[in-house]
């Protein structure tokens, strides 16, 4: 069956009528044989419908000069001569709006709308609007799309015109899909479908069932997917339109593909190269390139998908289609980024992320900052990383979310409601009309048995409210079973989805635990130098606020224990902006005094945490040393320093500045203390999550007390067994308490 039908649409393609580069020949042979001006202008301004978009710049020109001579003169009809040259104008806008020359395309339309306004063409006026509300979008400015698009909504109303109330309706739809309003888009959708059906316009709803597939397997609803692009196909098939057609089948190619069956993706992909080429979509023909690249490299066949993509990428150039381009170049970053050529995979990585925000499409930011994201990760350039992965997540949800889900279904039961409300009152109507015609036949069948079949009749009627009762218990059972079974099943699908989310939510966390982890110095190079030393790093979730830190400049090591406001994935991301500040101060501004180090991490901290535009507070307190030697310089942000001379059993205690390395409302420069070591001094710095710990039986703090007591009992162990009497102790004392907080201390004996 599958073999016949494609065998069907070929034929079907092979049998087409003229295509467009034989029009096109066609009008521009008309305009150079014309016999006359106006038939000279009425060819040329068809020519700019038909030409390709490189070409329409010159054709436009032609025909607006025609038209502008024609006007110095009475004797042709003005507004046929107007007519052409707004169409030309029209034509010019959309050649800059496709280059993305936003200011010039708005120009060439507002121009088209006094043309519109002058000749009283109140449809045109209405196009001229949609055109400049579709700008708008593109551009980013979605509070002026939608305001243009009102306006072309009333126009369109007022005059009833059919073609442009559908238009504007679809283009209300893409704008709340660029913002990733799903639920909104749908809604405009169906309303859409609503007016083709009611005008019996295949060609439209072929369009508009292309659009809902695509929704719909954004939200990885495949099922629903398959449907509309059937539906598509089928309407695409009645209209005889390629457009249509072409488009549907590349979306079915896609569904296919995203499901795994790979011969039915390439089958339709093909089939939509075939209508898409016949009718010299230039556009469309670069998007089902782009499909086939993905597609051949998921098949591991690498050589062919790059061929693909590029090929997309040199047709989406020249017509300047900036959003197709965006796509294919975040396709060519993954692949480079899989071969391990970073720098391509940068360069491709950034081009697709600029054009994701310029024309700001919600799904496009989503895919390119996720590859961006691991890009950066490839370079360490971690904070980038971790900046990219947050936009990712934000995009992600945003789409994918499930009050989208929600509504999504709820538009598509309401607009199914509808249609079987309808065909139920129509049913309804036809079954009362029988039902009268029965009973009326039946009272004159009654009316001459008389009495002799009243006992009959009565017995029949007890007969009938026995199966009546028996009917409605029955059905209430039934009602009761499906009930209960629905609650069952919507009980399973949300336990399905929210395993789904926590598993989407454990993958981010996961992630930015490998970003994290990637800022700590390993076990490896705290060992080489500081040698007799341990770290105690327990974060309280698998991401945390708290961090340890670890440098060498000038024969000089830098370590600090660090608590970054709060703690989890909000305090992961403060604490890599905190350590990349630390590292960047002393390797890059060659800074080792540690007050001044900590002025400067201040300086950049804030510098990096304002940019956001709000009152931030976020910062951090820290402790940290530089250790020269037996000579120790120290600065602390609230944590202070403890240290335990050779033999001693008391911990001196240096206090630090009561200030965190962050805004503060009366900050002061950090002081550095200057302290002389001996052979066996044990230096401690840590944050606030041990001695915080409550338990004990009693659920109190463990508070420093028994932290300093613990030390100095400890400080005739060795380091490594100083850290498990630390670590037991701890456990020991939480019990079966939560983890308050993250624990990170530093133990450095000299």
């Amino acid at each position: 069956m599958k073999v016949f039908y494609f065998i069907f649409v070929l034929i079907l393609i092979a049998t087409s009528s003229m295509s467009v580069p034989a029009q096109l020949d066609s009008l521009l042979k008309e305009v150079k044989t014309a016999k006359s001006d106006t038939a000279k202008l009425r060819s040329l301004m068809l020519v700019t419908e038909f030409c390709d978009i490189p070409d329409i710049e010159k054709y436009s020109n032609q025909c607006i000069e025609l038209a502008d001579k024609l006007l110095q003169s009475d004797q042709w009809n003005k507004t046929d001569v107007l007519f052409a040259k707004s169409t030309a104008i029209n034509n010019l806008g959309f050649m800059y709006h496709v280059y993305s020359d936003y200011n010039e395309a708005i120009q060439q339309y507002e121009e088209c709308i006094e043309i519109y306004k002058e000749i009283e063409d109140t449809l045109g006026i209405s196009r001229g609007y949609n055109n400049i509300a579709m700008v708008y979008k593109d551009a980013g400015d979605t509070e002026k799309a939608i305001e243009f698009l009102s306006q072309a909504f009333k126009v369109a109303s007022e005059t009833g015109d059919y073609e442009l109330h559908n238009i504007t309706l679809t283009n209300f739809s893409n704008i709340y899909t660029q913002q990733g309003e799903l639920d909104k888009a749908i809604e405009y959708l169906y309303k859409a479908i609503k007016l083709q059906e009611d005008h019996d316009d295949s060609r439209g709803l072929g369009h508009t069932y292309t659009t809902l597939a695509s929704l719909f397997h954004s939200q990885q609803d495949f099922d629903q997917a398959l449907v509309y692009c059937e539906k598509a196909v089928e309407k695409g098939l009645e209209a005889n339109d390629y457009d249509v057609l072409g488009s549907a089948y590349n979306n079915l190619g896609f569904v296919y593909d995203l499901m795994g069956d790979d011969s039915l993706a390439l089958l339709n992909y093909s089939i939509s190269l075939n209508y898409r080429e016949e009718v010299n979509d230039l556009k469309g023909i670069a998007e089902t390139y782009s499909n086939l690249g993905s597609y051949f490299m998921d098949l591991g066949d690498t050589t062919k998908g790059i061929e693909y993509i590029e090929e997309s990428v040199v047709l989406r150039e020249k017509i300047g289609n900036q959003e197709g381009l965006g796509n294919s170049y975040q396709k060519l970053a993954g692949y480079y980024l899989d071969k391990g050529d970073i720098n391509r995979a940068l360069d491709y990585g950034e081009k697709s992320f600029e054009i994701a925000m310029k024309i700001g499409y919600t799904e496009d930011i989503e895919n390119s900052a996720l590859v961006l994201s691991k890009i950066y990760m490839k370079l360490n350039r971690f904070e980038e990383a971790y900046k990219m992965h947050v936009l990712y997540l934000e995009k992600r949800d945003m789409l994918f979310n499930k009050e989208n889900q929600k509504k999504i279904i709820e538009q598509q039961v309401d607009y199914e409601y509808a249609k079987k409300h309808l065909a139920d009152s129509l049913n309804t109507a036809k079954t009362l009309e029988i039902a009268e015609l029965e009973k009326t036949y039946k009272q004159e069948q009654l009316d001459k048995a008389n009495q002799r079949n009243a006992a009959m009749l009565i017995g029949m009627l007890l007969l009938i409210a026995v199966v009546i009762m028996a009917f409605f218990a029955y059905q209430n059972k039934r009602r009761s079973e499906k009930t209960i079974s629905l609650q069952k099943l919507k009980v399973e699908e949300q336990k399905h989805l929210l395993e789904e989310s926590n598993k989407e939510i454990m993958d981010s966390i996961n992630y930015a635990h490998r970003i994290q982890t990637a800022i700590l110095p390993s076990s490896e190079h705290f060992n080489k130098l500081l040698p007799n030393s341990f770290v105690l790093y327990k974060p309280k979730d698998i991401v945390a606020g708290d961090f340890y830190w670890l440098e060498e400049v000038e024969n000089k090591v830098i370590f600090a224990a660090a608590d970054c406001t709060g703690h989890g994935v909000p305090g992961a991301m403060v604490s890599v902006i905190c350590s990349n500040a630390l590292t960047k101060s002393v390797i890059e501004e060659k800074l080792t005094d540690p007050g001044k180090l900590l002025d400067r991490t201040r300086e950049l901290v804030i510098q990096t945490l304002s940019k956001s535009g709000d009152e931030v507070k976020d910062g951090m307190d820290i402790s940290l040393c530089q250790l020269n030697g037996k000579k120790l310089a120290w600065a602390g942000a609230n944590n202070p320093l403890w240290l335990i001379k050779k033999g001693s059993r008391e911990i001196l205690e240096i206090k630090a500045n009561k200030q965190p390395v962050g805004v503060y409302a009366d900050p002061k420069p950090f002081d550095t203390h200057m302290v002389d070591l001996d052979e066996g001094d044990t230096i401690y710095v840590f944050s606030d999550g041990y001695h915080d710990q409550f338990g004990g039986g009693k659920g109190k703090k463990l508070k420093t007390t028994n932290f300093k007591k613990l030390l100095t009992e400890n400080n005739h162990l060795n380091m490594e067994e100083v850290k498990f009497k630390l670590d037991e102790f701890f456990e020991s004392w939480r019990g079966e308490f939560e983890q308050l907080d993250d624990v990170c201390i530093i133990g450095v004996r000299v």
